[in-house]
């Protein structure tokens, strides 16, 4: 019989430890994290927008929150973690009561038919005892005649005496046997107590632990709104950056957009925007690959348009991250960058909160070129463009052939 406390009360060990470890080191990852966003880095930031102070105000605000709420979604997941391992111990502590239970039934099934021996056995005593004093009522006369001996009259008394005795301790056994079932079963229903409290704690535990989960899920919630937000003021630096030099911009021409059907071919367009679709270019997971490969960098940016191009083109794989490390990266890689543009290569300028890259379709008999870009105007969006040949030499241009 298994009287023992429930097996949940005496686990902690291993997977305690385990979860100690993994927020342990969620904690260090968010102190770096926070060091580095109250210390922000220049790198990667394009020397414009460290001139301005909304710029790198807006850059280190998106930095900022991005660390709380990495710590937020980190908190989360260490009590999702905990809350199912309770789910465990739950299961398993309600599979120990069911079995508890399934004793008990058996047990008071023993005891019943331990009654109705007992039962039996008391009968069978009573029944003996009535006959014996009928018996006993016989003048010893008749007894006497009714045997062929003396020897036969103690014979028949001694077997009436024995059978009484043997009736008596058979209904001893019986009702000590009825006593251990119902000791026994005591001690089950206390067990079963034990387990059922033991689940209530458990369930009180994991509504604590999945209360902290919606909070750290609704705080990095709100501290991704604050992300959207300061990447908004970015691209508001970006915008007044941009209309502050209109030379960059140049004119209109009709391009073509070949980066848009790859978008749609994923499913991943929506209706609305200035070409019929909206892209996703706020939704992290949509980083544009080839297969299994990276190119460029997250839809809707110019890396990741460029990236695409590069492998219409040419077959080659960049994914060099912001704009504004691609020109050294290329270098770095063996390609050649400098001021001359030429067809499909991809001009690059550190303008900008990260930099941007442009691709290169045509160079016209007066100087100028013809380009086409995505999120020019910090839209997300396909743009094509004519730079006069005054502002071409403001670029550089990387050379992929």
């Amino acid at each position: 019989m298994n009287t023992q406390t429930p097996k949940v009360k005496r686990k902690i060990g291993a997977r305690q430890r385990i979860l100690s470890g993994i927020l342990a080191f969620f904690v260090i990852g968010i102190v770096i994290i926070g060091s580095v966003a109250n210390g922000i880095s220049v790198k990667g930031i394009s020397a414009a927008c460290r001139k301005s102070d909304e710029c790198m105000a807006a850059v280190e605000s998106e930095r900022a929150a991005n660390a709380a709420a990495f710590a937020a979604n980190s908190s989360a997941s260490f009590y999702q973690a905990k809350v199912a391992d309770l789910n465990i111990d739950i299961a398993a502590v309600r599979r120990e009561i069911a079995d508890t239970k399934a004793q008990i039934q058996d047990l008071e099934q023993q005891i019943k038919e331990t009654q109705k021996k007992l039962d039996s056995e008391q009968d069978a005593l009573a029944e003996l005892l009535i006959n014996m004093h009928f018996e006993s009522d016989v003048e010893p006369i008749e007894i006497l005649a009714g045997s062929s001996s003396i020897s036969d009259l103690a014979e028949k008394a001694t077997r009436a005496e024995v059978a009484k005795q043997q009736i008596s301790a058979v209904a001893v056994n019986i009702r000590e046997a009825k006593e251990k079932l119902e000791a026994d079963k005591q001690k089950v229903e206390e067990l079963l107590e034990e387990q059922q409290q033991a689940e209530k704690d458990l369930e009180t535990k994991k509504a604590e632990q999945q209360a902290l989960v919606e909070k750290y899920e609704n705080d990095a919630k709100a501290y991704e709104a604050q992300v959207l937000a300061a990447r908004e003021a970015q691209r508001a630096a970006e915008r007044a950056y941009k209309d502050a030099h209109p030379e960059l911009s140049g004119y209109s021409y009709d391009g073509v957009d070949t980066y848009s059907s790859y978008i749609y071919d994923l499913g991943l367009e929506k209706t609305g925007g200035e070409f019929g679709y909206e892209c996703p270019r706020d939704w992290d997971r949509y980083t544009t690959y080839i297969g299994s490969i990276k190119i460029g960098g997250l839809m809707c940016e110019c890396v990741s348009y460029v990236g695409w191009k590069a492998y219409e083109r040419y077959g080659i794989y960049l994914a060099y991250g912001n704009a504004y490390d691609w020109k050294w990266k290329a270098e770095r890689d063996g390609y050649v960058a400098d001021r001359t543009p030429s067809v499909d290569s991809f001009g690059w300028t550190s303008y900008g909160v990260y930099g941007h890259v442009f691709w290169v379709e045509n160079v016209n008999s007066d100087g100028s070129i013809d380009v086409t870009d995505y999120n020019w105007n910090v839209d997300g969006q396909f743009m094509a463009r004519t730079i006069p040949a005054s502002s071409v030499g403001l670029f550089y241009y990387i050379h992929l052939h």
